[in-house]
């Protein structure tokens, strides 16, 4: 199964993947992401209140960069998820 529950939008600038295998740590996965050259927001800095799964998800912005350019950060975030598996 894959790591995350991915709606794609029907515009806007943001994906907001969700984390929806337990094991992985999103705060370690954040830091393994920009050992990798992936930067992104996690979504405990965008709580809509209490007991939501925020923590889980993860902002990734898309509406600037280039089809290569978000082909290669799926790819190196795919790196970063196997670090924990």
């Amino acid at each position: 199964t894959g790591a995350f529950d991915v709606t794609v939008p029907g515009g806007g600038l943001f994906l907001w993947p969700r984390l929806t295998d337990d094991s992985l740590d999103a705060d370690r996965l954040a830091a393994d992401a920009s050992a990798v050259g992936v930067e992104y927001q996690r979504g405990s800095f965008f709580p809509s209140g209490p007991g939501t799964d925020a923590d889980r998800h993860l902002r990734l912005a898309y509406g600037d960069t280039s089809e290569e350019l978000l082909r290669e950060a799926a790819a190196r975030l795919g790196r970063a998820v196997e670090r924990q598996r």
